[in-house]
Protein backbone atom coordinates (compact mmCIF):
# COMPACT_ATOMS: atom_id res chain seq x y z
CA UNK A 1 0.00 0.00 0.00
CA UNK A 2 2.66 2.51 0.96
CA UNK A 3 4.61 1.49 -2.32
CA UNK A 4 1.86 2.35 -4.68
CA UNK A 5 1.44 5.91 -2.28
CA UNK A 6 4.76 6.22 -3.11
CA UNK A 7 4.29 5.99 -7.09
CA UNK A 8 1.36 8.48 -6.80
CA UNK A 9 3.22 10.81 -5.21
CA UNK A 10 6.13 10.74 -7.47
CA UNK A 11 3.68 10.69 -10.70
CA UNK A 12 1.48 13.46 -9.28
CA UNK A 13 5.01 15.42 -7.83
CA UNK A 14 6.14 14.19 -12.05
CA UNK A 15 3.16 15.52 -13.77
CA UNK A 16 2.89 18.98 -12.42
CA UNK A 17 6.17 19.97 -13.23
CA UNK A 18 5.93 18.99 -16.45
CA UNK A 19 5.81 22.08 -19.36
CA UNK A 20 2.66 20.48 -21.29
CA UNK A 21 0.86 19.66 -18.31
CA UNK A 22 0.62 22.77 -16.87
CA UNK A 23 -0.02 24.63 -20.22
CA UNK A 24 -3.18 22.43 -20.61
CA UNK A 25 -4.21 23.63 -17.26
CA UNK A 26 -3.97 26.87 -17.61
CA UNK A 27 -5.12 26.90 -21.07
CA UNK A 28 -8.47 24.75 -19.90
CA UNK A 29 -9.01 27.52 -16.64
CA UNK A 30 -8.53 30.45 -18.99
CA UNK A 31 -11.75 28.83 -21.46
CA UNK A 32 -13.28 28.38 -18.36
CA UNK A 33 -12.90 31.99 -17.30
CA UNK A 34 -13.56 33.44 -20.60
CA UNK A 35 -16.88 31.04 -21.24
CA UNK A 36 -18.21 31.92 -17.87
CA UNK A 37 -17.26 35.73 -18.51
CA UNK A 38 -19.65 35.74 -21.61
CA UNK A 39 -22.51 33.50 -19.80
CA UNK A 40 -22.07 36.28 -16.83
CA UNK A 41 -22.71 38.82 -19.95
CA UNK A 42 -25.52 37.24 -21.09
CA UNK A 43 -24.22 36.94 -24.89
CA UNK A 44 -25.07 33.37 -24.73
CA UNK A 45 -28.59 34.44 -23.58
CA UNK A 46 -30.62 33.76 -26.89
CA UNK A 47 -29.42 30.51 -27.57
CA UNK A 48 -30.75 28.65 -24.69
CA UNK A 49 -29.90 25.95 -22.43
CA UNK A 50 -29.42 23.13 -24.89
CA UNK A 51 -26.64 25.40 -26.65
CA UNK A 52 -24.67 25.83 -23.03
CA UNK A 53 -24.76 22.51 -22.24
CA UNK A 54 -23.36 21.36 -25.86
CA UNK A 55 -20.69 23.72 -25.26
CA UNK A 56 -20.06 22.87 -21.83
CA UNK A 57 -19.80 19.19 -22.81
CA UNK A 58 -17.39 19.57 -25.46
CA UNK A 59 -14.89 21.51 -23.66
CA UNK A 60 -14.83 19.18 -20.89
CA UNK A 61 -14.81 15.90 -22.96
CA UNK A 62 -12.52 17.55 -25.71
CA UNK A 63 -9.76 19.40 -23.07
CA UNK A 64 -10.14 16.82 -20.89
CA UNK A 65 -9.03 14.24 -23.61
CA UNK A 66 -5.88 16.16 -24.42
CA UNK A 67 -4.49 16.88 -21.19
CA UNK A 68 -4.71 13.68 -20.45
CA UNK A 69 -3.48 12.08 -23.42
CA UNK A 70 -0.46 14.74 -23.27
CA UNK A 71 0.29 12.98 -19.77
CA UNK A 72 0.21 9.63 -21.48
CA UNK A 73 2.92 10.18 -23.47
CA UNK A 74 5.03 12.18 -21.30
CA UNK A 75 4.91 10.23 -18.56
CA UNK A 76 4.09 6.58 -19.65
CA UNK A 77 5.75 6.29 -22.80
CA UNK A 78 8.31 8.32 -21.68
CA UNK A 79 8.99 5.85 -19.36
CA UNK A 80 8.60 2.49 -21.44
CA UNK A 81 11.01 4.18 -24.19
CA UNK A 82 13.61 5.27 -21.45
CA UNK A 83 13.46 1.70 -19.79
CA UNK A 84 12.74 3.72 -16.54
CA UNK A 85 9.09 1.03 -16.12
CA UNK A 86 11.87 -1.94 -16.50
CA UNK A 87 13.77 -0.44 -13.42
CA UNK A 88 10.32 -0.20 -11.50
CA UNK A 89 9.26 -3.82 -12.50
CA UNK A 90 12.99 -5.02 -11.12
CA UNK A 91 12.64 -3.19 -7.81
CA UNK A 92 9.28 -5.55 -6.73
CA UNK A 93 6.20 -3.89 -8.23
CA UNK A 94 3.44 -4.67 -10.34
CA UNK A 95 2.95 -3.60 -14.04
CA UNK A 96 -0.76 -3.48 -13.25
CA UNK A 97 -0.23 -1.28 -9.76
CA UNK A 98 2.27 1.12 -11.62
CA UNK A 99 -0.04 1.57 -14.26
CA UNK A 100 -3.36 1.97 -12.36
CA UNK A 101 -1.49 4.77 -10.23
CA UNK A 102 -0.51 6.47 -13.25
CA UNK A 103 -4.13 6.48 -14.35
CA UNK A 104 -5.48 7.55 -11.23
CA UNK A 105 -3.28 10.83 -10.71
CA UNK A 106 -3.78 11.54 -14.65
CA UNK A 107 -7.72 11.13 -14.58
CA UNK A 108 -7.81 13.70 -11.35
CA UNK A 109 -5.14 16.41 -12.64
CA UNK A 110 -6.99 16.71 -15.87
CA UNK A 111 -11.02 16.41 -14.10
CA UNK A 112 -9.57 19.49 -12.06
CA UNK A 113 -9.51 22.19 -14.71
CA UNK A 114 -13.10 20.58 -16.55
CA UNK A 115 -14.44 20.45 -12.82
CA UNK A 116 -13.58 24.19 -11.83
CA UNK A 117 -15.19 24.84 -15.68
CA UNK A 118 -18.57 23.04 -14.54
CA UNK A 119 -18.67 24.55 -11.25
CA UNK A 120 -18.16 27.67 -12.20
CA UNK A 121 -20.98 27.42 -15.00
CA UNK A 122 -23.41 26.31 -12.44
CA UNK A 123 -23.06 29.05 -9.97
CA UNK A 124 -23.02 31.87 -13.12
CA UNK A 125 -25.58 30.45 -15.53
CA UNK A 126 -29.24 29.89 -14.32
CA UNK A 127 -29.97 26.18 -16.11
CA UNK A 128 -33.60 25.55 -16.21
CA UNK A 129 -32.94 21.87 -16.81
CA UNK A 130 -33.07 19.38 -14.22
CA UNK A 131 -29.64 19.97 -12.23
CA UNK A 132 -29.75 15.85 -11.40
CA UNK A 133 -29.53 15.50 -14.80
CA UNK A 134 -26.83 17.61 -15.79
CA UNK A 135 -25.05 16.38 -12.79
CA UNK A 136 -25.52 12.73 -14.31
CA UNK A 137 -24.55 13.44 -17.65
CA UNK A 138 -21.10 15.29 -15.91
CA UNK A 139 -20.69 12.27 -13.87
CA UNK A 140 -21.06 9.87 -16.52
CA UNK A 141 -18.31 12.22 -19.01
CA UNK A 142 -15.90 11.83 -15.77
CA UNK A 143 -16.52 8.24 -14.83
CA UNK A 144 -16.10 7.10 -19.02
CA UNK A 145 -12.89 9.28 -19.13
CA UNK A 146 -11.43 7.55 -16.36
CA UNK A 147 -11.55 4.53 -18.74
CA UNK A 148 -10.32 6.51 -21.59
CA UNK A 149 -7.16 7.06 -19.79
CA UNK A 150 -6.79 3.53 -18.38
CA UNK A 151 -7.31 2.42 -22.22
CA UNK A 152 -4.58 4.89 -23.59
CA UNK A 153 -2.03 4.34 -20.44
CA UNK A 154 -2.18 0.32 -21.07
CA UNK A 155 -2.11 1.30 -25.25
CA UNK A 156 1.44 3.10 -24.67
CA UNK A 157 2.89 -0.01 -23.54
CA UNK A 158 3.00 -1.32 -26.94
CA UNK A 159 3.86 1.60 -29.22
CA UNK A 160 7.06 2.20 -31.17
CA UNK A 161 5.46 5.82 -32.28
CA UNK A 162 2.63 7.08 -29.20
CA UNK A 163 3.30 10.60 -30.59
CA UNK A 164 1.35 10.14 -33.85
CA UNK A 165 -1.50 9.09 -31.40
CA UNK A 166 -1.02 11.95 -29.35
CA UNK A 167 -0.91 14.18 -32.36
CA UNK A 168 -4.27 12.37 -33.61
CA UNK A 169 -6.34 12.95 -30.49
CA UNK A 170 -5.52 16.58 -30.52
CA UNK A 171 -6.22 16.80 -34.29
CA UNK A 172 -9.68 14.80 -33.50
CA UNK A 173 -10.79 16.50 -29.72
CA UNK A 174 -9.59 20.05 -31.34
CA UNK A 175 -11.67 19.53 -34.48
CA UNK A 176 -14.65 18.05 -32.57
CA UNK A 177 -14.96 21.67 -30.72
CA UNK A 178 -14.60 23.10 -33.88
CA UNK A 179 -17.11 21.07 -35.66
CA UNK A 180 -19.37 21.75 -32.70
CA UNK A 181 -19.22 25.10 -31.93
CA UNK A 182 -19.60 25.99 -35.60
CA UNK A 183 -23.15 23.44 -36.07
CA UNK A 184 -24.09 24.15 -32.60
CA UNK A 185 -27.43 25.92 -33.97
CA UNK A 186 -28.16 23.17 -36.60
CA UNK A 187 -27.08 20.23 -33.72
CA UNK A 188 -30.06 22.32 -31.43
CA UNK A 189 -32.09 22.54 -34.70
CA UNK A 190 -32.55 19.02 -35.76
CA UNK A 191 -33.00 18.01 -32.19
CA UNK A 192 -35.73 20.11 -31.08
CA UNK A 193 -37.24 19.02 -34.94
CA UNK A 194 -37.04 15.43 -33.60
CA UNK A 195 -38.10 16.35 -30.27
CA UNK A 196 -35.11 14.82 -29.35
CA UNK A 197 -34.13 15.67 -25.19
CA UNK A 198 -29.99 16.68 -25.20
CA UNK A 199 -29.48 15.43 -22.12
CA UNK A 200 -30.80 11.79 -22.87
CA UNK A 201 -28.60 11.91 -26.34
CA UNK A 202 -25.37 13.17 -24.33
CA UNK A 203 -26.34 10.31 -21.39
CA UNK A 204 -26.41 7.76 -24.23
CA UNK A 205 -23.32 9.35 -25.62
CA UNK A 206 -21.24 8.36 -22.39
CA UNK A 207 -23.20 5.31 -21.52
CA UNK A 208 -21.73 3.94 -25.34
CA UNK A 209 -18.75 5.21 -24.64
CA UNK A 210 -18.07 4.05 -21.21
CA UNK A 211 -18.85 0.51 -22.63
CA UNK A 212 -16.19 1.18 -25.48
CA UNK A 213 -14.02 1.97 -23.55
CA UNK A 214 -14.45 0.18 -20.26
CA UNK A 215 -14.37 -3.41 -22.27
CA UNK A 216 -11.34 -2.50 -24.27
CA UNK A 217 -9.37 -1.13 -21.28
CA UNK A 218 -10.77 -4.22 -18.70
CA UNK A 219 -9.52 -6.53 -21.32
CA UNK A 220 -6.64 -5.31 -22.08
CA UNK A 221 -5.65 -4.66 -18.33
CA UNK A 222 -6.51 -8.29 -16.64
CA UNK A 223 -4.00 -9.53 -19.99
CA UNK A 224 -1.19 -6.71 -18.76
CA UNK A 225 1.96 -9.10 -17.53
CA UNK A 226 5.00 -6.55 -19.12
CA UNK A 227 5.54 -4.14 -21.84
CA UNK A 228 6.15 -5.04 -25.36
CA UNK A 229 9.78 -4.47 -25.63
CA UNK A 230 10.47 -1.49 -27.88
CA UNK A 231 10.86 -2.56 -31.20
CA UNK A 232 8.31 -5.44 -30.77
CA UNK A 233 5.06 -5.03 -33.43
CA UNK A 234 2.22 -5.85 -32.79
CA UNK A 235 0.66 -5.80 -35.59
CA UNK A 236 -1.19 -9.01 -36.65
CA UNK A 237 -1.74 -9.07 -40.33
CA UNK A 238 -4.05 -11.86 -40.62
CA UNK A 239 -6.27 -10.49 -38.50
CA UNK A 240 -6.11 -6.96 -40.76
CA UNK A 241 -6.18 -9.21 -44.03
CA UNK A 242 -9.86 -10.38 -42.25
CA UNK A 243 -10.91 -7.34 -41.98
CA UNK A 244 -10.09 -5.82 -44.75
CA UNK A 245 -11.94 -9.11 -46.32
CA UNK A 246 -14.97 -8.34 -44.68
CA UNK A 247 -15.11 -4.52 -45.83
CA UNK A 248 -14.68 -5.78 -49.58
CA UNK A 249 -18.12 -7.13 -48.60
CA UNK A 250 -19.47 -3.66 -47.67
CA UNK A 251 -17.83 -2.50 -51.25
CA UNK A 252 -20.29 -4.91 -53.04
CA UNK A 253 -23.14 -3.71 -50.23
CA UNK A 254 -22.43 -0.34 -51.16
CA UNK A 255 -23.37 -0.99 -55.23
CA UNK A 256 -26.09 -3.39 -54.46
CA UNK A 257 -27.70 -0.37 -52.46
CA UNK A 258 -27.01 2.23 -54.97
CA UNK A 259 -28.55 0.50 -57.49
CA UNK A 260 -31.72 -0.65 -55.53
CA UNK A 261 -31.99 3.05 -54.37
CA UNK A 262 -31.81 3.95 -58.16
CA UNK A 263 -35.25 2.38 -58.62
CA UNK A 264 -36.89 3.91 -55.25
CA UNK A 265 -35.62 6.87 -53.46
CA UNK A 266 -34.38 8.40 -57.35
CA UNK A 267 -37.67 7.16 -59.15
CA UNK A 268 -39.25 8.90 -56.09
CA UNK A 269 -37.68 11.99 -56.18
CA UNK A 270 -37.89 12.63 -60.11
CA UNK A 271 -41.73 11.55 -59.95
CA UNK A 272 -42.49 13.96 -57.44
CA UNK A 273 -43.73 11.26 -55.18
CA UNK A 274 -41.76 12.27 -52.09
CA UNK A 275 -43.16 15.87 -52.23
CA UNK A 276 -47.00 14.44 -52.36
CA UNK A 277 -45.84 12.15 -49.62
CA UNK A 278 -44.48 14.88 -47.23
CA UNK A 279 -47.72 17.33 -48.56
CA UNK A 280 -49.73 14.77 -46.98
CA UNK A 281 -48.14 15.06 -43.76
CA UNK A 282 -45.55 12.12 -43.61
CA UNK A 283 -42.51 12.72 -41.47
CA UNK A 284 -39.45 12.78 -42.77
CA UNK A 285 -37.95 10.15 -40.29
CA UNK A 286 -41.05 7.60 -41.17
CA UNK A 287 -39.96 7.80 -45.28
CA UNK A 288 -36.04 7.37 -44.48
CA UNK A 289 -37.31 4.23 -42.23
CA UNK A 290 -38.95 2.58 -45.12
CA UNK A 291 -36.55 3.23 -46.84
CA UNK A 292 -33.69 1.72 -44.68
CA UNK A 293 -36.04 -0.90 -44.43
CA UNK A 294 -36.15 -1.43 -48.18
CA UNK A 295 -32.86 -1.03 -48.66
CA UNK A 296 -30.52 -2.68 -46.10
CA UNK A 297 -32.52 -5.68 -46.24
CA UNK A 298 -32.83 -6.07 -49.96
CA UNK A 299 -29.48 -5.77 -50.35
CA UNK A 300 -28.58 -8.19 -47.77
CA UNK A 301 -30.31 -10.19 -49.57
CA UNK A 302 -28.83 -10.31 -52.32
CA UNK A 303 -25.34 -10.07 -50.49
CA UNK A 304 -26.77 -13.63 -48.31
CA UNK A 305 -24.90 -15.94 -50.68
CA UNK A 306 -21.66 -13.82 -50.24
CA UNK A 307 -21.59 -13.69 -46.88
CA UNK A 308 -22.19 -17.08 -46.07
CA UNK A 309 -19.56 -18.47 -48.80
CA UNK A 310 -17.23 -15.71 -46.95
CA UNK A 311 -17.53 -17.24 -43.78
CA UNK A 312 -16.95 -20.84 -44.78
CA UNK A 313 -14.27 -20.25 -47.53
CA UNK A 314 -12.49 -17.29 -45.89
CA UNK A 315 -13.26 -18.46 -42.28
CA UNK A 316 -14.55 -14.91 -41.36
CA UNK A 317 -15.77 -14.95 -37.43
CA UNK A 318 -18.82 -13.32 -36.52
CA UNK A 319 -17.26 -10.57 -34.92
CA UNK A 320 -16.29 -9.38 -38.85
CA UNK A 321 -20.25 -10.53 -40.15
CA UNK A 322 -20.85 -8.00 -37.45
CA UNK A 323 -18.90 -5.64 -38.34
CA UNK A 324 -19.95 -5.57 -42.02
CA UNK A 325 -23.83 -5.71 -41.02
CA UNK A 326 -22.92 -2.44 -38.71
CA UNK A 327 -21.15 -0.97 -41.43
CA UNK A 328 -23.75 -1.78 -44.10
CA UNK A 329 -26.10 -0.08 -41.89
CA UNK A 330 -24.13 3.16 -41.42
CA UNK A 331 -23.65 3.06 -45.69
CA UNK A 332 -27.40 2.54 -45.88
CA UNK A 333 -28.33 6.08 -44.67
CA UNK A 334 -25.34 7.75 -45.92
CA UNK A 335 -26.62 6.72 -49.11
CA UNK A 336 -30.49 7.62 -48.39
CA UNK A 337 -29.08 11.07 -47.27
CA UNK A 338 -27.09 11.60 -49.97
CA UNK A 339 -29.79 10.80 -52.35
CA UNK A 340 -31.95 13.09 -50.72
CA UNK A 341 -29.26 15.74 -50.52
CA UNK A 342 -29.01 15.69 -54.16
CA UNK A 343 -31.07 17.95 -56.28
CA UNK A 344 -29.46 17.32 -59.70
CA UNK A 345 -30.15 14.14 -60.33
CA UNK A 346 -28.07 13.61 -63.15
CA UNK A 347 -25.21 13.48 -60.55
CA UNK A 348 -26.94 10.16 -59.94
CA UNK A 349 -25.17 7.85 -62.05
CA UNK A 350 -21.69 9.20 -60.25
CA UNK A 351 -22.48 8.12 -56.79
CA UNK A 352 -20.78 4.51 -57.41
CA UNK A 353 -17.47 5.40 -57.91
CA UNK A 354 -17.89 8.41 -55.52
CA UNK A 355 -19.16 6.18 -52.71
CA UNK A 356 -16.55 3.20 -54.10
CA UNK A 357 -13.32 6.27 -53.23
CA UNK A 358 -15.18 7.26 -50.16
CA UNK A 359 -14.64 3.25 -48.68
CA UNK A 360 -11.41 3.08 -50.08
CA UNK A 361 -10.11 6.98 -48.22
CA UNK A 362 -11.57 5.57 -45.26
CA UNK A 363 -10.70 1.96 -44.86
CA UNK A 364 -6.61 3.72 -46.05
CA UNK A 365 -7.17 6.29 -43.06
CA UNK A 366 -8.33 3.66 -40.70
CA UNK A 367 -5.35 0.94 -41.84
CA UNK A 368 -2.65 4.12 -41.43
CA UNK A 369 -3.85 4.59 -38.47
CA UNK A 370 -3.49 0.96 -36.56
CA UNK A 371 -0.25 0.81 -38.56
CA UNK A 372 1.08 3.69 -36.17
CA UNK A 373 -0.63 2.84 -32.95
CA UNK A 374 -0.76 -1.19 -33.16
CA UNK A 375 -4.45 -0.66 -31.47
CA UNK A 376 -7.32 -2.49 -33.24
CA UNK A 377 -9.89 -1.07 -31.73
CA UNK A 378 -8.52 2.49 -33.40
CA UNK A 379 -9.07 0.68 -36.56
CA UNK A 380 -13.24 0.07 -36.27
CA UNK A 381 -13.72 3.18 -34.03
CA UNK A 382 -11.99 5.57 -36.53
CA UNK A 383 -13.80 3.86 -39.65
CA UNK A 384 -17.07 4.25 -37.29
CA UNK A 385 -16.54 7.83 -36.38
CA UNK A 386 -15.84 9.54 -39.91
CA UNK A 387 -18.81 7.47 -41.38
CA UNK A 388 -21.11 9.45 -38.49
CA UNK A 389 -19.38 12.83 -38.39
CA UNK A 390 -20.40 12.56 -42.30
CA UNK A 391 -24.17 10.98 -42.02
CA UNK A 392 -24.92 14.27 -39.13
CA UNK A 393 -23.61 16.81 -41.35
CA UNK A 394 -26.44 15.29 -44.40
CA UNK A 395 -28.63 14.40 -41.81
CA UNK A 396 -28.07 18.20 -40.91
CA UNK A 397 -28.42 19.71 -44.00
CA UNK A 398 -31.38 17.43 -45.75
CA UNK A 399 -33.84 19.27 -44.75
CA UNK A 400 -37.45 19.15 -45.93
CA UNK A 401 -37.29 22.13 -48.29
CA UNK A 402 -33.56 20.33 -49.89
CA UNK A 403 -35.53 17.06 -50.65
CA UNK A 404 -38.74 18.24 -52.48
CA UNK A 405 -36.33 20.60 -54.86
CA UNK A 406 -34.93 18.48 -57.61
CA UNK A 407 -34.54 18.63 -61.34
CA UNK A 408 -33.41 16.03 -63.93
Amino acid sequence: MNDNLNINKACRKYLLKDTDVRLNIVLTLLIAIVFNFLLYKNVFASRGDYYILLMLYVFILGFTIIGSNAMVVNLTAKDKLNKRIEFILASGFDIKDIIKSYTKEMWVISSIPSFVLFFMTYLIYDFKIDFKLIFAVYISLVIMLYFEVLLFNIISLYQKNFKFFKNLVFFVSSLLIYLVASFSKHIIEFIDKHNVNLVYVLLGINIVLLIIFASFSIIKYKKLSKPVLAGESAINNDIIIQILKSDGLVMLFIIFALELAKSTIVNDKISKRIDFILANGVLKNKIIINYIASLYFSALIILAPSIVLSMYTMSLSIYLIFNTLITSLIYTLLIIYTLLFITNMNKINRLQISFAVLHIIILSVSYITYIFTNVLALYFIIKALILIVLLVLLGINTKIERIVTTYY
